[in-house]
């Protein structure tokens, strides 16, 4: 016996589809635990109790220990990307980028605070201010910024942003490279607030060091090293950097700056053979013995003096809901029994209105889809 059916054109489908669709939806909760992350960003906090990291485009709170992270902001219900957060000097807010992945791309990074208490974030700066690689100054009064006031050609500047007034002053730095179609990037203060040490170009480069009241500058890197992310010691007596070698990995280097002398750490695997290879940015913990940095998408640490990692484990939980419309079920005819199909084509506007004025179609020839009066029964 065969069954044969009339054909369901598309217009019938969009119709259906429009049917009382929230009381036809179907819901379910999605739960998802992340272990790590890629290009994560980080910051441990001034104490050394938390850190802070960015992770499928929400900012997360974790014990310094490793645990379970909690979310501070949530990608949803924003409808934005939170990343690279950033302590202030006294713990109290969290300094960060939020926007979209095309907004990125294109250099403006629009500049939020949240208070880590509350929770209420605020934007700092207009989405179209673009300010690279922001600082906290150790009074926590103003943001040290990488500012280029024009966009012909590279002319990177250093400045400061005043948190209460708004207003920019220049940095000066007399012997940076200024006007010479250079980069700037990654500047860091030094606790005492006296010096700033900063990458010539963008990603990896010679690193600087600035005096802030005189604008004389000292190369920090050696000839031909190129490094990233350099960060200050809790006592101001060493700078440590991740640094470029000649098979392209990176590695941490810690320069005592009395001595003069940069020193390679060491992170070795359970494998003596083999080494960890640092990304993303590194820290220090509040005592200067120890240093966190991120390998293989999750967060380790390692004493200043190099030798095995330990791991900062953590759990991310993420949940949402998925919707999942529930269509009417299809009534297919008895055998023996005649159905015609009918549907809608050139479906448009009214001029006058938001009423739709379709088009009407012909019945359907169950057997050829054609346009006809055909009617045809199962035998």
């Amino acid at each position: 016996m065969c069954h044969r059916v009339a054909l369901l054109t598309a217009g019938v489908l969009v119709g259906l589809l429009g049917m009382s669709q929230r009381s036809l939806a179907q819901q379910r909760e999605i739960t998802v635990e992340i272990r790590e992350g890629t290009n994560l960003s980080f910051d441990l906090s001034p104490d050394g109790r938390w850190i802070l990291l960015d992770l499928v485009g929400q900012l997360w709170k974790l014990p310094a220990g490793g645990g379970e992270a909690v979310a501070l902001t949530d990608a949803v219900r924003d409808t934005a990307e939170s990343r690279d957060p950033r302590w202030s000097p006294d713990g109290t807010r969290v300094l960060f980028w939020r926007g979209f992945e095309p907004i990125f791309t294109f250099g403006v990074r629009p500049l939020w605070v949240l208070e880590a208490d509350s929770g209420e974030a605020s934007a700092l700066v207009a989405d179209t201010v673009r300010f690279m690689d922001p600082a906290w100054h150790p009074s926590g009064r103003s943001l040290l910024v990488v500012y280029s006031t024009t966009r012909t050609r590279p002319d990177d500047r250093l400045y400061l942003f005043d948190l209460s007034t708004g207003a920019l002053s220049a940095v000066r730095a007399d012997s940076l490279p200024y006007n010479r179609g250079q980069r700037l990037s990654a500047p860091a203060w030094s606790p005492d607030g006296r010096t700033i040490a900063v990458v010539e170009g963008r990603g990896d480069g010679p690193i600087w060091e600035v005096d802030v009241e005189s604008g004389a500058t000292v190369r920090v890197t050696p000839e031909g090293v190129q490094a990233r992310q350099p960060v200050y010691s809790p006592d101001g007596a060493s700078i440590a950097y991740l640094e470029e070698d000649s098979t392209g990995d990176r590695r941490i280097s810690v320069r005592d700056r009395e001595v003069g002398m940069p020193r390679r750490v060491r992170v070795a695997t359970d494998d003596a053979r083999s080494t960890m290879k640092p990304v993303g940015r590194v820290a220090w913990t509040p005592d200067g013995h120890r240093l966190v940095f991120v390998q293989g998408g999750r967060l380790w640490s390692v004493t200043r003096e190099g030798g095995t990692p330990t791991e900062i484990p953590f759990t991310a939980t993420v949940r949402f809901t998925q919707e999942r419309p529930a269509l009417p079920p299809l009534r297919f005819p008895m055998p023996g029994r005649e159905q015609r199909a009918r549907g809608f084509s050139g479906i448009a506007l009214a001029r006058r209105g938001p009423r739709r004025r379709p088009r009407a179609r012909q019945p359907l020839d169950s057997d050829t889809g054609r346009a006809g009066d055909e009617r045809r029964q199962c035998r």
